[in-house]
C-alpha cells in the first residue's frame, strides 16, 4: 500500500470533502432538531466533531481506493450525515480483519 506524500495530495479537494462532511452533519443535526430535539451548541459542536472524523476516514480511504471527486464527495457527505454510525462500522470491520474473525462464525 502506497502512501502518498502529503505535496502529491490536492489540498482543495481535501477542503471541498471537508466542508460537503460539515454540510452534512449539520444537516443531520437540524433534522434532529426540527423533528423534536432540543437544540443545544454542545451537541451540535460534537456531531460536527465525530462526522468530521468519520470524514477524514472518508478522504483517507477514498485516496487508498484512488476514488473521483464526485464518489468522494458523495461518501464524505453520507459520512457527515450518519457521524457516529459510520466511524462504528469502520471500527468493527477493521476489529474484524485486525483479530481473524469472520462474520457468520463467532457465535
Amino acid at each position: 500500500m502506497a502512501i502518498k506524500p502529503p505535496d502529491e495530495i490536492d489540498r482543495f479537494t481535501v477542503l471541498i470533502m471537508f466542508i460537503v462532511t460539515l454540510i452534512g452533519a449539520v444537516a443531520n443535526y437540524l433534522h434532529k432538531v426540527i423533528i423534536g430535539a432540543k437544540f443545544e451548541i454542545f451537541m451540535l459542536i460534537s456531531h460536527i466533531t465525530i462526522s468530521g472524523f468519520g470524514g477524514c476516514l472518508m478522504i483517507l480511504i477514498a485516496s487508498h481506493f484512488d476514488w473521483d471527486f464526485e464518489s468522494t464527495g458523495i461518501a464524505c457527505g453520507v459520512a457527515g450525515w450518519s457521524g457516529s454510525t459510520l466511524v462504528n462500522a469502520i471500527e468493527a470491520r477493521l476489529v474484524k480483519k485486525i483479530t481473524g474473525e469472520n462474520s457468520g462464525d463467532n457465535k
